[in-house]
């Protein structure tokens, strides 16, 4: 999903919580404006996050953004870039039977 953020343009995408942390190379702070380097401890603890949910049974979600200052600067036919990214929180989902009884967990 692509909203305008500021004067430019907010890029938010989810997915396998592995397969997106290791697209981030940022995280997002808790003004949701800046965004400082993910250090190795970081990459680690969220790892673990994931790792601990999984563990009680919860799918897991990582989601992501990433800043643009326009939204020419990648081609509308390819898919959107998934790299650079900054990590925003990961989601454990507790799956029942009926959809509309799945429970999500933030943890992180």
């Amino acid at each position: 999903m692509i909203v305008r953020h500021g004067k430019g343009f907010r890029l938010y995408c989810k997915g396998a919580s592995e397969s997106v942390l290791g697209d981030c190379d940022t995280v997002l702070q808790a003004d949701g404006e800046s965004v400082e380097p993910m250090s190795s401890q970081q990459r680690l603890e969220i790892s673990d996050a994931i790792d601990a949910m999984a563990g009680r049974g919860l799918r897991t979600l990582l989601l992501a953004c990433r800043d643009f200052d326009h939204d020419e600067q990648w081609d509308e036919d390819l898919p959107a870039p998934d790299d650079h990214l900054s990590f925003v929180a990961v989601v454990g989902i507790k799956v029942c039977h009926s959809l509309t009884h799945s429970l999500f967990c933030f943890l992180y």
